[in-house]
């Protein structure tokens, strides 16, 4: 019985840890978007955009083109 309890205990850690991670997750790329939204704001073209967000956020040069397209204005 302590076994099969010790086994629930730590798939619930489990599952709390990817709700952490999954949330973790939605709230950088929320922090990209509003990133890009706000340097076009100021202007800036999107290469200038994709090389700051990959300063930032320490992304591929792939994945800040896929957000900066996927936030065409």
């Amino acid at each position: 019985m302590l076994e099969t309890e010790y086994d629930e205990q730590k798939a619930m850690e489990l599952f709390r840890l990817e709700g952490w991670n999954e949330g973790r997750q939605v709230g950088i790329t929320e922090g990209i978007i509003h990133t890009i939204s706000a340097y076009r704001e100021c202007g800036l073209d999107d290469n200038t955009i994709i090389s700051r967000i990959m300063e930032k956020y320490n992304l591929s040069t792939e994945l800040a083109g896929k957000y900066v397209s996927s936030t065409e204005q």
